[in-house]
């Protein structure tokens, strides 16, 4: 056999090969661990659900979950995704909205349903409310039309609607899910900077606050005020720091007066930056040394990006500095899409559905560690079969577990409903040396959490 020939079998035999590896049935990937346990048996879930079709009020039905015995203390397990190991007495896991357990981006505005009445938009919205709490959605944030926007509720000066705001209230209080109000400082809404006409600004926030007094305990007076323009209207574009100490005093003042039970939500900053002067730290920083720290209750991080441990423990460590040890801390969005990510956008995770799934129990597992007190999943609704004309798409369409306007509930909703009643009410979260997270309760046994990757 000349070369020519030789040669010639060897791509011969190659493709042969590559095309029957095409027909071979192929070994999935997997992870073989022990993990430690007390109980002589465990019920053992994977966190990928196997039905996405029902919506039954015990949440564990959407899951392959089944009791194994341990060997010795010990349970040898073989995954491909992420596990939740319950050791006895078991919880009847049941679908309850979870205070611990938040949503981002959680209304519809009538631009993403352009041409539809008001009633159809209504219908749109109370669907979504009613999707959020039956996935354990305790707390939410950032309704757009369906919030307290200056632009919304404050069309002209004197001249109050509060339709959209009431709506979402009313609904809220029904359905268990506690509501985080949103101000802005401008009835333009692509006005940017501190407002021109401070004493009309002040009788926006004095009325808002009074007609949610007892209603409504935490306000958030400022969303993502850095530096330089933004395009979006719903943020608060344009701040230098002392101007955001400004406003947190304005707020604290006309509250104590109308609303004393009122707590200001500050979530921080958006996506990394720079502006002149100041990164995301700088501007904090900043922030905090004019006496920012006096005003805010709870202070938000967000981690989409970065991962939630490090800004956590950055932001704990920065309160620390200004004497401000016992600010709670949010997380006030973190998410990962279903699709591969856009634009290069560099997410912590997901990229398919099922990966998707494997971050939601990182999410939360990660940041309730770090000492988050409560971890808001964002954006909650994905957007991205609106069909709706974008410049674009939006990087953060699919990290949504809703897909609007065609309903579907995405695998990662049910990981979310499960994690948000098995959790609920926890007590203390420990990291082990082998990275399994275990939460304790006072009225069930331990619940082991195991990440895919982590060893």
């Amino acid at each position: 056999m000349n070369q020519i020939d030789a040669a010639f079998c060897r791509y011969t035999l190659m493709v042969f090969g590559l095309c029957l590896s095409f027909f071979l049935p192929q070994k999935a990937f997997g992870t073989d661990r022990t993990i430690s346990v007390i109980s002589p048996e465990a019920r053992v879930t994977s966190l990928v659900p196997v039905n996405t079709q029902s919506l039954d009020n015990q949440v564990i039905t959407n899951f392959d979950s089944k009791m194994m015995p341990t060997q010795n203390g010990a349970l040898p397990l073989q995954f491909q995704h992420a596990l939740m190991i319950e050791e006895p007495p078991l919880r009847t896991l049941q679908s309850r909205p979870n205070p611990q357990f938040g949503s981002t981006h959680s209304g519809l505005s009538s631009i993403q349903l352009r041409g539809m009445p008001r009633h159809e938009i209504d219908s749109n919205q109370l669907k979504v409310m009613e999707l959020l709490a039956k996935a354990g959605v305790g707390i939410a944030r950032d309704f757009y039309s369906y919030d307290a926007l200056r632009f919304i509720v404050q069309s002209r000066p004197e001249a109050y609607d509060f339709s959209w705001f009431d709506f979402t209230v009313q609904n809220a209080q029904r359905l268990g899910i506690e509501v985080i109000g949103r101000i802005t400082l401008h009835s333009d809404p692509w006005a940017a900077g501190m407002p021109q006409d401070w004493k009309s600004y002040a009788a926006y926030v004095k009325t808002v606050l009074t007609r949610y007094a007892g209603k409504i305990r935490y306000w958030q007076p400022i969303k993502e005020p850095e530096p330089g323009p933004r395009n979006r209207p719903v943020d608060d574009a344009g701040l230098m720091p002392s101007d955001v100490v400004d406003v947190f005093k304005g707020f604290k003042q006309i509250a104590a007066k109308c609303d004393p039970h009122a707590r200001l939500y500050f979530p921080g900053t958006g996506p990394p930056f720079q502006f002149a002067q100041y990164n995301v730290d700088q501007y904090l920083n900043k922030i905090f040394s004019l006496g920012g720290t006096n005003n805010i209750d709870i202070l938000g991080v967000d981690a989409y990006i970065k991962d939630a441990k490090e800004v956590i423990q950055n932001r704990r460590s920065l309160l620390k500095q200004y004497h401000s040890p016992n600010i709670p801390i949010w997380v006030a969005q973190i998410g990962a899409p279903s699709a591969p990510p856009i634009h290069n956008f560099r997410f912590q995770g997901g990229g398919s559905e099922q990966a998707q799934c494997d971050f939601v129990v990182r999410a939360f597992a990660e940041s309730f560690h770090a000492g988050a007190q409560k971890v808001f999943w964002g954006e909650f609704l994905d957007k991205s079969k609106l069909g709706q004309q974008r410049n674009g798409q939006n990087p953060f369409d699919s990290t949504g577990l809703i897909e609007v306007g065609t309903w579907r509930l995405k695998p990662a909703y049910f990981t979310y409903r499960l994690l948000a009643a098995a959790l609920y009410g926890f007590k203390d979260v420990h990291k082990d040396a082998g990275g399994v997270y275990t939460f304790t309760f006072d009225d069930c046994g331990p619940v082991h959490l195991v990440l895919l990757g982590e060893q």
